[in-house]
């Protein structure tokens, strides 16, 4: 799950996915394909910098302004 990642978030678990990638393909010699492996990893490697705590206060301040 995604929750609580940022669009910057979101971006560098992308770029942490295709890294993996290009670092096989480099340590078998021939192209490797992104796949769920690498999503999982990346998602154990990158936390989401939005807290609980912090997305109550956009829930509030967009409340509080009929957004």
């Amino acid at each position: 799950s995604t929750e609580g990642y940022s669009g910057a978030d979101l971006s560098g678990l992308v770029d942490c996915v295709k890294n993996y990638a290009i670092e096989r393909t480099i340590e078998l010699g021939e192209v490797s394909k992104i796949n769920m492996v690498d999503f999982t990893n990346a998602l154990i490697e990158r936390k989401p910098s939005t807290t609980k705590k912090l997305m109550k206060e956009y829930i509030k301040f967009q409340e509080e302004r009929d957004y």
